[in-house]
């Protein structure tokens, strides 16, 4: 079976693997995920020098590159969103970029 598309599987595995990572209710340790992605590709490796079997190849490249992806959201954590904790009618000055003000009114 011939792919037109030659990244589609890659870049789907990967996507899977982050998917996984984001959904998972326990979090697989970064060197759990990179120790997995490296076991598999010397899989992948072996399999397409020795057995010379291109599903096996695939196959082991495909389920390292899901772990890849897993690798890749444990590196870089999602981060919380900054919470505003002013009180109503409290003086706060922010510093930065504003693009629009969050009300707009005469005396403001």
């Amino acid at each position: 079976m011939r792919f037109h598309e030659p990244l589609l599987l890659p870049f789907a595995a990967v996507a899977a693997g982050i998917g996984i990572a984001a959904m998972g209710t326990q979090p697989i340790p970064l060197s759990d995920a990179c120790l997995a992605t490296a076991g598999l590709a010397v899989l992948a490796l072996l399999a397409h020098r020795v057995a010379n079997s291109r599903r096996m190849t695939l196959a082991s490249a495909l389920v390292a590159l899901v772990f890849a992806g897993i690798a890749l959201m444990e590196a870089q954590p999602l981060r919380k969103a900054p919470r505003l904790s002013v009180p109503d009618n409290m003086l706060a000055i922010f510093e930065g970029c504003v693009v629009d003000p969050a009300l707009v009114a005469a005396d403001r």
